[in-house]
């Protein structure tokens, strides 16, 4: 919202319990989840207000609390450090954007497994939310270092690792449909591109039916409820 960030955090952390219980502006459409909270790197200081209001807020309703990361960094711990710092309870925390680490020019699918390893540690959950997202380079500008979209196949990989190390329960996917060309009507992957293929890379690299159904099912909805 205009001036949203300029305000208090007492304010803000105001706002968004009155969506969360009451309605969003004047209505009685209550929302049922904080965010997503946009951050950048390094993270501006209006960004940290708002982080801190949501923690807040999260803390008064027990609302699941979910996080932009910034694609081309990786500084999801640093987020987590001041969403608990703000008194947050992590794991109710959703971490966005995490499976673009995948797309660093300067690490490697351990190193990346680390990181979220890391952050799942923490207790919060770590959101491959980029599935089927089309093939793309992000070059290097004054604002972010080169990325791309990872594979769906090393999305796969790194999720059934994942698994292996004993944090299937702390991770979700989803796959960021925001372009019409997205859509199936223009070409895209559609809606239904996990349950269509992703699937079936999952189950490639070794996750049966119940790893798949905590994925598609038991994390979700423990995470929402």
């Amino acid at each position: 919202r205009p001036g949203f960030a300029e305000r208090p955090v007492e304010a803000i952390t105001e706002e968004i319990v009155t969506d969360l219980e009451e309605g969003i502006d004047g209505t009685t459409i209550r929302a049922g989840i904080i965010g997503e909270i946009g951050t950048s790197h390094p993270l501006h200081p209006s960004e940290e207000k708002v982080l801190r209001a949501a923690a807040r807020a999260q803390r008064a309703t027990g609302a699941a609390l979910t996080v932009h990361l910034h694609p081309p960094s990786r500084a999801g711990l640093d987020i987590v450090d001041v969403l608990d710092d703000a008194g947050a309870d992590l794991s109710r925390v959703v971490l966005g954007h995490v499976d673009i680490a995948l797309g660093h020019l300067d690490t490697n699918m351990t190193e990346v497994l680390e990181y979220h390893t890391a952050m799942a540690e923490r207790g919060c959950y770590i959101e491959y939310d980029t599935c089927g997202f089309p093939d793309a380079y992000m070059p290097k500008t004054d604002f972010y270092n080169a990325f791309w979209f990872p594979s769906d196949r090393e999305r796969a990989e790194a999720i059934a690792r994942l698994f292996d190390r004993g944090f299937g329960d702390r991770v979700l996917i989803a796959q960021d449909v925001c372009h019409k060309h997205h859509l199936t009507r223009y070409g895209g992957y559609g809606y239904g591109h996990i349950l269509r293929e992703f699937v079936g890379s999952l189950a490639d690299y070794g996750l049966g039916e119940a790893e798949i159904s905590q994925l598609l099912v038991t994390n979700p909805a423990r995470m929402l409820a």
